[in-house]
């Protein structure tokens, strides 16, 4: 699924979206999830096929140019302390 094509929380039935956010925050497993889900499903529309579009794809999420004039950003060097070999003394 592309990017124009994914779905968005309005396209979900709410009842599906309940059911989802039980399943984000572990009420239901996801076996009841897609069981739960089915029921609220279009013909041909499985509770799984509804998980992977429901799912996050941080794949195709945005990310910020590093010249983007709203972040600061600056590098910090630290001095590392020494450590001790792993002889064991």
């Amino acid at each position: 699924m592309t990017q124009a094509t994914r779905k968005r929380a309005f396209d979900f039935d709410p009842r599906i979206l309940e059911i989802f956010d039980g399943y984000v925050h572990s009420r239901v497993s996801k076996r009841e999830f897609i069981a739960q889900a089915g029921r609220y499903a279009a013909a041909g529309v499985t509770g799984a096929m509804i998980l992977e579009q429901l799912q996050p794809n941080y794949a195709l999420a945005q990310r910020v140019a590093p010249d983007d004039p709203a972040i600061v950003t600056e590098t910090v060097e630290y001095r590392a302390p020494r450590v001790m070999g792993r002889s064991g003394r």
